[in-house]
């Protein structure tokens, strides 16, 4: 079995739906030992189950959860909703620093919430990249052949 945990998010995954029922009760337990408390109504028992803002279907393939972007870009506070969106989801995006840049220009400057923020061509055509990335990639599931190393 493999288990993940990100902030307050586990992932828990076996080969089989038996070893994966076999191991909750210790599992659970575990998790309890080391502080950590698992909500029963967030555990998610069939596909497609939802993680770190992924969605793991009941086959092989890994898909981004939608996301909203918003184009409606007038302060910055909607540019960095506009980021923390795309930053769940950065990283399969296949997308450069300096692809971004133009998005990441949209923090520069006056750090009031409300002061005034517009998207530039540049952050326009950026924004397509990553809209563009979004709906044509995903990502699989782990290989058993491939070792780990965990760090706790």
């Amino acid at each position: 079995a493999y288990c993940y945990h990100y902030m307050d998010n586990i992932l828990v995954a076996t080969q089989t739906k038996k070893e994966l029922s076999d191991i909750r009760p210790s599992l659970l337990q575990a998790l309890t030992t080391f502080g950590l408390q698992v909500t029963p109504e967030k555990v998610q028992h069939q596909a497609p189950w939802k993680y770190l803002g992924l969605k793991i279907m009941d086959q092989t393939t890994v898909q981004p959860q939608a996301i909203q972007i918003s184009a409606k870009i007038q302060t910055l506070n909607d540019a960095q909703k506009l980021l923390g969106s795309i930053n769940w989801v950065r990283p399969y995006l296949g997308l450069t620093n300096s692809q971004l840049a133009p998005l990441f220009d949209l923090l520069k400057g006056d750090p009031e919430l409300n002061s005034p923020r517009k998207l530039t061509p540049a952050a326009k055509a950026a924004l397509e990249s990553v809209e563009q990335a979004i709906s044509n990639r995903q990502v699989h599931r782990i290989s058993l052949d491939v070792g780990i190393t965990v760090f706790i």
